[in-house]
């Protein structure tokens, strides 16, 4: 019999870009087994080496996806927006967890046992692909941190992170062109989501303020002339 809350839940489910693709009857079937958690900011959702049970879908809020070394520097290896999954590479193998996820502000988080979902899988070939489609997006995102890490200077690291910021936040004014990005984000999580030190992050954004191409503020930064800015980078 439906409920306000199971058609809550359905409604969440669909948000998501992998599972939008289910019958109706399916995903309702599916809302019935997930698990509704509340996360306040800096909360540990899961830690490197832990059980794989599922994967995890953010219905609001927002997950970063961390590795700490030994010494305890922190990498943002991923920032997993509502609407977005993480943990999906549990859901397929069964594995340990291969980093940590914690909730960069209060979060909504739907778990998804493995169990419950890869019948799922192989009843709709649709949602197959989508999760070789999510899998891929991950390879292409974890190589270009490590080309990035590896290859690129401090100015070129920040641009790429700030142009995915853009593509996800960026709101563009049209009659002066530039592009505000409310990201929400400390400095820390911007230097750490490249790899670079706080003082790195706004040495490079003070410069570019210098000149012109950005403003920037607590959680925002404007950038006054995409091309500019990247032009400018590139002849640096």
């Amino acid at each position: 019999m439906a409920t306000p809350l199971l058609d809550q839940m359905v409604e969440l489910l669909r948000r998501s870009a992998l599972l939008d693709t289910l019958p109706a009857q399916e995903l309702r079937e599916l809302a019935t087994r997930v698990h509704r958690s509340d996360y306040d900011t800096g909360d540990l959702i899961f830690h490197k080496g832990g059980d794989g049970t599922g994967m995890m879908l953010v219905m609001q809020g927002r997950v970063k996806i961390t590795s700490v070394s030994q010494a305890g520097n922190e990498v943002i290896l991923n920032i997993i927006e509502a609407g977005q999954i993480f943990g999906e590479m549990a859901l397929i193998d069964g594995e340990p967890r291969s980093a940590d996820a914690v909730a960069a502000k209060k979060s909504e988080i739907v778990t998804v046992l493995r169990r419950d979902f890869l019948p799922l899988l192989k009843r709709h070939p649709d949602a197959a692909l989508g999760m070789m489609v999510v899998l891929s997006q991950r390879i292409r995102q974890t190589t270009q941190f490590v080309e990035d890490s590896v290859f690129q200077d401090v100015g070129t690291r920040l641009l790429h992170r700030i142009e995915l910021l853009a593509k996800a936040y960026g709101q563009e004014d049209a009659e002066t062109g530039s592009i505000r990005v409310e990201h929400g984000f400390t400095q820390q999580d911007l230097a750490d989501s490249v790899g670079l030190t706080r003082v790195s992050v706004n040495r490079q954004l003070g410069a570019w303020k210098d000149q012109g191409l950005v403003g920037h503020g607590r959680g925002w930064i404007v950038i006054h002339d995409r091309g500019a800015l990247e032009n400018f980078v590139g002849g640096c």
